[in-house]
């Protein structure tokens, strides 16, 4: 069974804070307008960093997007969907909130 965990961007204040609560539903839930949520795909990267939605990660010759579509974590490309465990030897390399600029 794999680990419950989120992390959610501020908008405002562009921060990104990690949880294992569920306080943080609540916290969400009264102020949607000001976070985005993201969910740990219970996998890690090739140096052992946690994977989270939103967070873009490089297999050395493509930078990916993980987002999750139709039940499952994929890594997207150019607008292609690649599930997320078929690959490894990738490592997170950041998010789409601090990041943009690498996809």
């Amino acid at each position: 069974m794999r680990d419950i965990k989120f992390r959610r961007w501020h908008i405002e204040l562009e921060d990104m804070v990690y949880s294992t609560n569920i306080e943080l539903f609540e916290i969400v839930e009264k102020y949607p307008q000001m976070y985005n949520v993201m969910q740990y795909t219970g996998l890690k990267d090739k140096n052992g960093k946690e994977i989270f939605e939103g967070d873009i990660i490089t297999d050395e010759s493509n930078n990916y997007l993980v987002i999750f579509l139709e039940g499952c974590f994929t890594m997207e490309i150019d607008g292609n969907h690649f599930i997320l465990s078929n690959f490894s030897g990738t490592e997170v390399i950041g998010n789409i909130h601090q990041n943009k600029d690498l996809l």
